[in-house]
């Protein structure tokens, strides 16, 4: 699991009940008042940018699963490459989640 943190909101979006009626406050606290919702808002730029983070942190460690493996292979713990690349497909999948 990747270890990037989300980016603090840019601003917030406050919902009361049903009615299509919001509230939009930049960076600043409101009272919570029954029935009120709120969503954290990001810019977009700061959406890509932790979506690139995540990937590159995902990609490390598979490059590390992948590395562990070889090495063991390397040092005749396995026969052959098809248990080898068996458990590095294993590594990298169990990053997916």
């Amino acid at each position: 699991m990747s270890k990037v943190t989300m980016p603090e909101a840019e601003a917030h979006l406050y919902v009361n009940g049903h009615h299509r009626g919001v509230s939009l406050f930049m960076r600043s606290d409101v009272d919570m008042s029954d029935g009120t919702t709120r969503q954290d808002l990001i810019a977009t730029e700061q959406a890509e940018t932790h979506a690139t983070a995540r990937v590159r942190d995902t990609l490390k460690q598979a490059a590390g699963v992948a590395k562990s493996v070889s090495n063991k292979y390397a040092y005749r713990h396995y026969g052959n490459e098809v248990d080898t690349a068996d458990e590095i497909e294993a590594g990298i999948h169990s990053l997916i989640k």
